[in-house]
């Protein structure tokens, strides 16, 4: 069973089955849709708790330093309030290398922010979705 939301191009779905929240992303998106679509995962975390995290990044595109920066500043410290500690996380990564990079970079920057430690982020990247979910729902 699951609950999607879709903010133009990123569909924000709930696997309940599993317990895990998805973001896949369908292209590259402007600022204001990128923090709509962040926001919008805040909220289905308010309504459904998960620890578990599927970041489906292929047709990311790139993420701005300004929405980079806003993310570590604005979204982690409240996404950090909702979940508590984040248990895991697999990022199916860009097809495009600077879109990997990206998703890369904001992913390490956020692991070395002050409101994180050792035993916050456990991120696995991958390059197929498949593998992805099999790591994310085993236990």
């Amino acid at each position: 069973m699951q609950e999607k939301i879709s903010v133009e191009k990123v569909d924000i779905i709930l696997h309940k089955d599993h317990n895990y929240l998805e973001m896949y992303w369908q292209g590259s998106i402007n600022s204001e849709t990128y923090k709509k679509a962040c926001l919008t995962v805040l909220d289905m975390l308010r309504k459904y708790p998960t620890h578990k995290f599927l970041y489906d990044q292929r047709n990311m595109g790139i993420i701005s330093v300004a929405d980079t920066k806003w993310t570590y500043e604005e979204y982690y410290p409240v996404y950090l309030e909702i979940v508590g500690k984040h248990k895991k996380s697999a990022v199916v990564l860009s097809s495009s290398v600077f879109g990997e990079f990206s998703v890369k970079n904001l992913v390490n920057g956020i692991a070395k922010t002050k409101n994180t430690d050792e035993d916050v982020l456990v991120n696995q990247y991958f390059e197929d979705r498949e593998k992805a979910i099999e790591w994310l729902i085993e236990d």
